[in-house]
C-alpha cells in the first residue's frame, strides 16, 4: 500500500515538472493510453453491478409483496386510485397529480391507445376509398380516408411509452403510500408543503432535468423509435399514407440491402450506397467527437494558462456559439457558403481562384466544408 501510494506521488511530482505544453500532451496521450486499463477495470466490476441490478430488480417486487400484505385499505385502494393514499395522508397535491394522469391516461387508451395497438399488427386495413357526389352540376369522386400506416404506428409507440410510465408512476405512489403509513405508525406526518420543499430542495435536479427530458424524448427518443420500427416495413414511395398502406415485412429490407446475390445488380447497388453512407457516419462521428472535446479541451486549457490575455473574451465568444440556436448558425453558413456566397466573393477578390467553389453542392468539398464548420 505505501509503496502505491509512493508510485503514485511519484508520478504526481513528475507531471508537475512538466511544463505547460508538455502537460496538455501528456493529458492528451494518457486518455488513450488509459483505455485498456478502464475497459478492465469495467469487466471486472460487470459482476458486482449485475448483482447490484438484479437485487434492485427484485428489490421492487418485494416492495410491492410489502405494500399489498402489510399495507392498509388506504395503500391497497392506490392501486386502483393512483393517489389515494397520498390524499388521505395530507399529501394532496401529489396525490391529485396522479389521479389526473390516471384519469387522463384512461381516456387516452379508450380514444386512441386501444384503437392503436389493436390495429398495430397489420397497420391498418383500408387506407381510403372512393364516393361520388352529386352537386347541382356535375358528379365528382371525392375520396375518404380510413386507415393511415404511419399515425397508426406513431400513436401505437407512444401509448407503449404511456404505458411504461404509468407503470412507473403507478409503482412509485404506492410505495409511497406504504411510507407515509410507516411514518404515521411512528408518528412522523407529512403534508404538501413537505413536497412543494422536496421539489425545490431534495430533488431540485429533477425537476430542472423535467423540461429537457421531455424536450429529448419529444424530439429524439420518439423519431428514433419511429425511425427504426418503419426499416421493419415496406413503407415506400408506392405505400405513402394516406392513400396507401404499408405493412410489416421483418428483416426483408435488410435481407434486400446485405444481399449481393442480383441478377440485375440492384441489391449490390444498394449495399454500395450503404456502405458509402455508413463510412461517412463513421467518419463525421469521429471528427465531430476529437473536434468537439480534444481540441475543445486543449483550447480550454489554452485560456487558462496565465500569461492569456482578455481570458473573458474568449470564453464569451466561444460560449457565443452554443448560445446561439443552431437553425440560426445553420442559415447562415449556408449563406455564407453558397456558390454566390460571401465567401466565394472573398476568395475571388484575394484572387485566390477565379471561379466559384461549390462548398455545399459538390459531395467531397461539402463534407470538408461542414467538418471545418464543426470544429
Amino acid at each position: 500500500m505505501a509503496d502505491k501510494q509512493a508510485q503514485v506521488l511519484e508520478s504526481q511530482l513528475e507531471y508537475l515538472s512538466l511544463s505547460k505544453p508538455r502537460r496538455i500532451l501528456y493529458k492528451f496521450t494518457h486518455f488513450f493510453t488509459s483505455i485498456p486499463k478502464n475497459l478492465k477495470r469495467a469487466f471486472s466490476s460487470t459482476p458486482g453491478k449485475a448483482r447490484k441490478l438484479s437485487s434492485s430488480f427484485f428489490g421492487v417486487f418485494r416492495n410491492l409483496f410489502s405494500a399489498f400484505r402489510y399495507g392498509d385499505w388506504k395503500t391497497r385502494l392506490s392501486a386502483l386510485l393512483m393517489g389515494f393514499g397520498l390524499v388521505t395522508r395530507r399529501q394532496i397535491l401529489r396525490g391529485v397529480f396522479y389521479f389526473l394522469f390516471e384519469a387522463a391516461f384512461i381516456f387516452f387508451m379508450i380514444i386512441i391507445g386501444v384503437p392503436s395497438l389493436g390495429n398495430l399488427g397489420n397497420l391498418g386495413y383500408i387506407a381510403s376509398s372512393k364516393h361520388t357526389e352529386l352537386n347541382d352540376i356535375i358528379t365528382i369522386s371525392v375520396p375518404k380516408y380510413y386507415d393511415n400506416s404511419f399515425t397508426i404506428l406513431l400513436y401505437s409507440i407512444i401509448t407503449i411509452f404511456l404505458i411504461l410510465l404509468f407503470v412507473v408512476l403507478w409503482y412509485n405512489q404506492l410505495v409511497d403510500s406504504k411510507k407515509l403509513q410507516d411514518s404515521e405508525n411512528i408518528g412522523k406526518y407529512a403534508s404538501d408543503r413537505t413536497s412543494v420543499k422536496n421539489i425545490f430542495d431534495k430533488s431540485y435536479a429533477t425537476t430542472l432535468l423535467a423540461i429537457p427530458i421531455g424536450g429529448l424524448f419529444v424530439f429524439t427518443i420518439l423519431p428514433m423509435v419511429m425511425m427504426i420500427a418503419i426499416a421493419f416495413t415496406d413503407y415506400d414511395y408506392l405505400h405513402e399514407p394516406t392513400d396507401k398502406l404499408f405493412e410489416w415485412v421483418g428483416f426483408y429490407n435488410f435481407g434486400t440491402v446485405f444481399s449481393i446475390t442480383s441478377s440485375s445488380g440492384g441489391n449490390s447497388i444498394l449495399l454500395q450506397v450503404f456502405g458509402r453512407v455508413l463510412l461517412w457516419t463513421l467518419v463525421w462521428a469521429f471528427f465531430a467527437t476529437f473536434s468537439n472535446y480534444f481540441i475543445g479541451m486543449v483550447v480550454a486549457m489554452i485560456i487558462n494558462i496565465k500569461g492569456i490575455k482578455l481570458k473573458k473574451l474568449w470564453r464569451t465568444v466561444l460560449i457565443t456559439t452554443i448560445a446561439i440556436p443552431q437553425f440560426i448558425s445553420l442559415l447562415l453558413i449556408s449563406q455564407m457558403f453558397s456558390d454566390e456566397g460571401i465567401v466565394n466573393s472573398f476568395l475571388q477578390m484575394l484572387h485566390i481562384t477565379s471561379k466559384n467553389i461549390r462548398f455545399l453542392s459538390d459531395p467531397i468539398i461539402a463534407k470538408i466544408t461542414i467538418i471545418l464548420v464543426n470544429t
